[in-house]
């Protein structure tokens, strides 16, 4: 897990990711926060290289607990 702040075109930011290797893919998955309410989430990836013609669709889900824990899933 990583973390850190920065300041970008007069935006304080905040990022938290996570690195995880997986077979021969090596990918940091990343959220950014920003002080002026955006958030913005990447994933960097390297590794295995394929020859076929193919995407990857990241998903991410954001529980904010506005009705509170009763409805969290695990």
């Amino acid at each position: 897990i990583a973390q850190r702040q920065f300041t970008l075109n007069g935006v304080n930011w905040y990022e938290i990711g996570v690195r995880a290797v997986i077979g021969n893919y090596d990918m940091y998955q990343v959220y950014y926060l920003g002080d002026n309410g955006v958030l913005d989430a990447h994933i960097y990836a390297r590794g295995l290289q394929c020859n076929v013609n193919h995407l990857h669709y990241p998903n991410w889900r954001v529980d904010f607990d506005l009705d509170g824990p009763a409805n969290d899933r695990i």
